[in-house]
Formats: C-alpha cells, sequence, structure tokens
C-alpha cells in the first residue's frame, strides 16, 4: 500500500496539476499577503521548525494515503476510484498546509501597499483562468480525432445517397452506424420522422438503413 500510495501520489501530480497547484498557491498567496502587510506580523516561526513541519507533514501523508488504500490492496490491487476519495482529500489538505508554511517562511518584502493587497488577487485569477483552458485543450486533443472520424461518414453518407438518388433509385436502403454523443442517426424505420425529414430533403420516397459492421462501413458507403 505504500508504493500505490507513491503511485497515487505521482498520478495525482501528472493528471491534475493546475488544481493541486491552486491548492498550495491559494492559502500561500493569502497568508503571503497578511504578512507583506503585517497583519500576520505576530506569527513568528522559525524557518527550521517550518522545514521541519513540512517534511513531517510529507511523511503523515504518506502514512495515511497508505492506510485509506490497504482494505483495497488487501482484496484486490489498486484501489478503484471512489476508495481513493480520502486520499485525494489528504493530498488537497497537505497541499493547502504546505502553502501555509511557505507563506510563513518567505520573508517579509516592502511593498507599495496596492501592489501588496492586489497582484496576490490578480495571479491567483490568472493562474485559475488556464484551468479551464488546459481543460479545453485536452478535450480538443481527445475528441478531435473522433469527431473527425464521424464528419467524414457524414460526408461520405451524403455521398452514396446522392449517388445512388441520381441514379434513380426512390427507395434507399444505406449502411447505418450508431448515434454519436446523443446525436440520433438515420434509423432503420423508414417511418421514422428524421428519416422522413432525410427522404424529403433528398427528394426521395424513403430511406432506411442496414447495420453494417465497422470494419466494413467506409466500403460500404463507397459503393
Amino acid at each position: 500500500s505504500f508504493y500505490y500510495a507513491l503511485l497515487f501520489t505521482r498520478d495525482s501530480f501528472t493528471t491534475v496539476p493546475l488544481p493541486l497547484f491552486l491548492s498550495f498557491l491559494a492559502p500561500f498567496l493569502l497568508i503571503w499577503s497578511l504578512k507583506q502587510m503585517g497583519a500576520a506580523s505576530t506569527i513568528v516561526v522559525a524557518n527550521r521548525q517550518i522545514f521541519l513541519f513540512i517534511v513531517a507533514l510529507v511523511l503523515i501523508l504518506w502514512v495515511l494515503i497508505a492506510a485509506s488504500f490497504s482494505p483495497s490492496v488487501f482484496g484486490q490491487s489498486f484501489p478503484v476510484e471512489r476508495a481513493r476519495f480520502l486520499a485525494r482529500t489528504l493530498l488537497i489538505l497537505a497541499l493547502m498546509m504546505t502553502g501555509i508554511g511557505t507563506g510563513m517562511w518567505l520573508p517579509e518584502f516592502k511593498f507599495d501597499r496596492k501592489i501588496t493587497v492586489w497582484t496576490p488577487f490578480f495571479l491567483f485569477i490568472l493562474i485559475a483562468a488556464m484551468y479551464p483552458i488546459r481543460i479545453a485543450y485536452g478535450l480538443v486533443q481527445t475528441l478531435t480525432p473522433e469527431y473527425a472520424r464521424r464528419a467524414e461518414l457524414w460526408d461520405l453518407r451524403e455521398d452514396y445517397i446522392l449517388r445512388h438518388a441520381a441514379q434513380g433509385e426512390t427507395d434507399l436502403i444505406i449502411p447505418g452506424f450508431p448515434g454519436f454523443y446523443g446525436v440520433k442517426e438515420l434509423d432503420d424505420d423508414p417511418t421514422h420522422w428524421i428519416n422522413q425529414c432525410a427522404a424529403q430533403y433528398y427528394g426521395v420516397n424513403s430511406i432506411r438503413t442496414v447495420p453494417v459492421e465497422d470494419e466494413f462501413l467506409m466500403e460500404a458507403l463507397s459503393e
């Protein structure tokens, strides 16, 4: 379970680095800003104590995550997602406490009061705004090939319908494929309203689909 705890921590920083970084950054900026404004000047902690606190925190986190994984490791192997909830919570809590310790450890700098107040705020907003951009980029990288293939299938199907309609066919039987992210495709029932709309659009009497294996779909649409 100690090995799985290390794997979990590594994978967490790999898969969700920005949320974890924000978990550290938010309390750090808060404590550091208060320190610059003198609101936290009464908090005096030796650097050595803060360093020992962070080291102890890392070790305690490792032990607690390993302990939370123990039942799953004993029963199967690497914990499933629901069994990692406590570990994720502990990791976020540890990062927040590390941010507090780092904010207390950094020395006080003499800045203009307005800069001291607003700079951490704008820095936090800037970094927080990067998260949806990162998510959007990941979705584009993941979904673009899938959307590109579906667009190709739609184009091939339209060419198939137009080609056979131009040959004088009025009751078309075309290769079918399943819907895509909730989008209803043409049905095997020619009386389905989507099929009727498509038939009216392409100027034929009826359109219905027949199932085709994925490996033969491109070939069937090219006939």
